[in-house]
């Protein structure tokens, strides 16, 4: 974990101007509140421009097992669907 006050850099690609960063957090892909159709035109908007960039903090997918605080038998996708899920979404982005 870095503290607060140490700066995450990065380096920008020259032949951009400016560059977007869109911080997502807390996807939790697999929680019944996850909203897959806003979460589709959000990829599609920052996956529309080349500088556009994502940085990923929170919880990405909901992973409930037992003795979790999550319910896991309110999950709308299984822990490895959730795991495939992220997995792919990490590659549409890389």
């Amino acid at each position: 974990m870095y503290a607060e006050t140490k700066p995450i850099l990065f380096n920008c690609p020259t032949e951009y101007r400016t560059v977007e960063i869109y911080p997502i957090h807390d996807l939790h892909y697999g929680n019944e509140c996850f909203d897959a159709h806003r979460w589709n035109i959000l990829r599609d908007f920052i996956l529309s421009e080349p500088n556009r960039y994502v940085v990923w903090v929170g919880d990405l997918m909901e992973n409930a097992v037992p003795n979790s605080k999550s319910d896991m038998f309110t999950q709308t996708a299984t822990p490895r669907e959730q795991q495939e899920f992220i997995e792919s979404v990490f590659k549409q982005f890389a």
